[in-house]
């Protein structure tokens, strides 16, 4: 049987080290002024591109809060009843 790797650690993926994040903005701030780029997509903004619209308010606003939907078809969560613990006024 071959020995296949499933998950786990693999080279290059996941989050950038602090160190290479910042020489990865460096370069990007060597190649364009976010000033520029940021005007560039406003100018998009007023065009009506909705994915430039979508973008510009992630970044002015935030990324929406996101709810999750859960199906439970009447029946309770693992195996508890709805319960709501309201604080008390002492």
């Amino acid at each position: 049987m071959e020995d296949k790797k499933h998950g786990g650690a693999r080279e290059n993926s996941g989050r950038l080290k602090k160190d290479e994040l910042f020489q990865l903005l460096e370069t990007m701030d060597a190649i364009g002024v976010p000033k520029d780029v940021f005007e560039k997509l406003y100018d998009k903004v007023e065009l009506g591109d909705l994915k430039a619209i979508e973008l510009w308010l992630k970044y002015r606003l935030g990324m929406p809060k996101q709810m999750l939907d859960v199906v439970s078809n009447g029946k309770t969560l693992n195996n508890r009843p709805n319960v709501i613990i309201m604080p008390s006024n002492e």
